[in-house]
């Protein structure tokens, strides 16, 4: 990888977005050791409710992140992604959806 091709929040964004990933699987991890299964179905869905929150920071400004720039959200035809995706995100959760 050429680093003078890359965004300067390129490796800080994957950084924080593997570090959030990854305690998410030690945590499941965990859960699985200690749990009975209905018990970690429940919990690793909270997991995962928490992730998608944690992850819909990262591109909200509401992470470290944000001290060093703001991430958008561009589709193909140059249009962007809403600015709040946080206060959006949990709708589309299956069995949530508005």
């Amino acid at each position: 990888m050429d680093p003078s091709t890359e965004s300067r929040l390129q490796q800080p964004f994957l950084r924080l977005l593997c570090q959030d990933f990854h305690r998410v699987a030690l945590d499941i991890t965990e859960l699985v050791k200690i749990n009975s299964p209905q018990q970690v179905e429940e919990k690793v869905t909270d997991l995962m409710k928490g992730l998608l929150h944690s992850t819909c920071c990262i591109f909200d400004g509401g992470s470290p992140l944000a001290d060093l720039g703001l991430i958008d959200i561009i589709d193909e035809d140059g249009v962007p992604f809403d600015k709040h995706l946080l206060e959006i995100c949990m709708c589309f959760w299956p069995g949530e959806e508005t």
